[in-house]
């Protein structure tokens, strides 16, 4: 990071004190992290059909032997930072930095947190601090990471745009495969968390394919709207196209967080036993599943820190790009549809989605929209090995609700592996701890082989995580590929008596 001034050092320890009691508030009033049973399934007002078919059937029972082997890693912060909101908000302002991803047990490692978590969330207007604020949210460090960006023309006229990091240099496709990457809401390809995640599955030795919803890649999309919760026509359009340009023989893989991890769980239930049989995916790994967001909105937008931090930045966010969109698609179908007063009056995300993105998509109000695209109802369709970390006290999430019911742990007929960790906020999973000898050994791995490897201190823990269940899923591929040559052998017999 830049050498800031003297005047932008000026109101650290204001904040810095400030965080430290809202750490000892937040504890105080915590809720206690232990595995809640989901208190009530989705009242969907568009059921789902999930199928039960003896090929769909032999799938969730490999997928959950490939599952069930994958052994978790405990996530271990700095006893001193692991409160949800300096979680959150480090993992946005400080994930580019590499001395806050795993630390040690350094007295100056306070300080030196607090210190860059205030210069980045209350620079000032100069110049220099602007620079400081785009070099953390945009990682600067990374510009050229991807290798190329694509465009992708949409059936209804509009577009998106995909970054590619390649394994090699001719961009011959990895033997592994390919991950694609989807991020959440308001982000894109270039976020530190994408750039995060993807080095992850590089190390792994994987392609990257991040897909930039639209809207969302620097340019202003065709049409109002763009993406949603459960918009999942662009990403099977690029499996479709995955497909064809690779004869089918080329393994896939999905990823995402928080929005993107909902729109992968849904892509995933809505393909069924065609994601692997037909467009060769193999597995996915996701991270801040928002399981049912009906609930989830209700506890951020509840009075209090979520409220003021959270909910309020992203409703200006969203009501910015929301009244740009209907000044320049002014006439269009879509936009006769808005009541721009309605946009100008919305104070919440809640808001926002009855004003714009209902009445797109059509959907009655924000209640229909959740209740037909949050990815809960979706899971039990899901055919290829799954894994899902998501932290109790992630503070955009109802910590009550959480479907242990549907992981391989608690159900033999589930192919999505699940983690809920103590800490990690909303996608932070930030100041690990490098494991010691106990730990290292109770999982299997000898204590020569526990010191994480270059590779690995390029990524943070949570996207290491998510790459190494990729990776096991990858050698236990044949097992996937076995039951689609079972299943035409069925079907060939058929055919012939």
């Amino acid at each position: 990071m830049k050498t800031t001034t003297l005047r932008y050092h000026s109101c650290l320890w204001c904040l810095a004190l400030s965080l430290l009691v809202l750490q000892e508030l937040t504890r105080a009033f915590s809720i206690p992290t232990q595995r809640l049973p989901l208190v009530q399934n989705l009242e969907s007002s568009e059921s789902f059909e999930v199928s039960d078919s003896p090929t769909t059937r032999k799938y969730r029972d490999v997928s959950h032997s490939i599952a069930s082997k994958f052994v978790t890693r405990d996530f271990k912060p700095h006893p001193a930072l692991t409160n949800r909101h300096i979680q959150t908000i480090s993992g946005v302002y400080l994930r580019s930095l590499q001395e806050y991803k795993y630390v040690s047990d350094s007295m100056g490692l306070i300080r030196s947190v607090t210190n860059s978590v205030v210069s980045s969330v209350f620079a000032g207007n100069d110049e220099d601090d602007k620079d400081n604020i785009k070099n953390l949210l945009l990682n600067p460090d990374h510009e050229g990471f991807y290798d190329e960006r694509q465009r992708f023309e949409t059936p209804d006229g509009d577009f998106f745009d995909v970054d590619f990091r390649y394994q090699h240099a001719s961009n011959k496709p990895s033997s592994k495969g390919m991950v694609i990457l989807l991020h959440g809401l308001q982000s894109n390809s270039q976020s530190t968390l994408s750039v995060d995640m993807a080095t992850a599955y590089w190390n792994q030795g994987l392609d990257v394919a991040c897909m930039n919803f639209r809207g969302c890649s620097g340019e202003m999309n065709r049409k109002m709207g763009g993406y949603h919760l459960g918009f999942t026509n662009d990403v099977k359009q690029f499996l479709q196209h995955l497909r064809e340009r690779n004869n089918g023989h080329f393994p896939l893989y999905l990823s995402g967080f928080s929005l993107g991890a909902n729109v992968v769980l849904k892509t995933l239930g809505e393909l069924g036993e065609t994601a692997h049989r037909d467009f060769n995916v193999y597995g996915a790994a996701v991270c801040g599943a928002p399981f049912d967001q009906e609930r989830n909105v209700d506890f951020l937008q509840a009075p209090g820190f979520n409220r003021l931090v959270y909910t309020g930045t992203l409703a200006q966010s969203i009501k910015t790009r929301s009244l740009q969109q209907f000044e320049l698609f002014k006439g269009s179908d879509e936009w006769k549809k808005i009541d721009l007063q309605q946009i100008i009056d919305a104070e919440t995300i809640a808001d926002l989605e009855n004003a714009v993105l209902a009445p797109i998509y059509g959907f009655d109000d924000y209640i229909d929209y959740y209740r037909k695209n949050s990815c809960l109802q979706f899971l039990d369709n899901i055919t290829v090995p799954t894994f899902i970390i998501n932290a109790a006290d992630d503070p955009f999430f109802d910590p009550s609700v959480f479907p242990w019911e549907k992981s391989s742990d608690f159900n033999k007929n589930s192919p999505i592996k699940m983690q809920r960790t103590d800490h990690g906020g909303h996608l932070g999973f930030m100041f690990h701890q490098e494991q010691g000898r106990n730990d290292m050994e109770r999982i299997g791995i000898p204590m020569e082989a526990s010191t994480m490897s270059k590779q690995e201190e390029n990524a943070s823990w949570m996207p290491t995580e998510l790459a190494r269940f990729v990776g096991l899923v990858f050698e236990e591929r044949a097992a996937l590929d076995e039951v689609v040559i079972t299943s035409n052998d069925v079907v060939a017999a058929g055919n012939h008596r």
